[in-house]
């Protein structure tokens, strides 16, 4: 299983070639946060699928038990992310 972590300050962006891997990495980390007495905020984590099955219905993917909202676009940091594409806004 690939898995690419991207940390800057308290973001945290989980990339995976399947929803099955990002599922399983998502359980992992919960259970090592549980452990930390630390907690995810699940209303800002959202999942977004990027290339070519961008606009296809992925299975819930879901964190602390909570299913993640499905985004079409994302902004992170300063680059605005959808499907398709990635642009820059810095």
């Amino acid at each position: 299983m690939l898995l690419v972590c991207l940390l800057y300050a308290d973001d945290i962006i989980l990339l995976s070639p399947s929803v099955a891997g990002l599922q399983t990495t998502l359980h992992k980390r919960s259970g090592v946060a549980c452990t930390l007495s630390k907690q995810f905020n699940v209303n800002k984590s959202h999942c977004i699928v990027v290339g070519q099955s961008y606009n296809v219905d992925i299975t819930p993917v879901s964190l602390c038990g909570t299913q993640l909202n499905g985004v079409n676009q994302l902004n992170i940091l300063c680059a605005m992310l959808n499907g398709k594409s990635v642009k820059f806004n810095c």
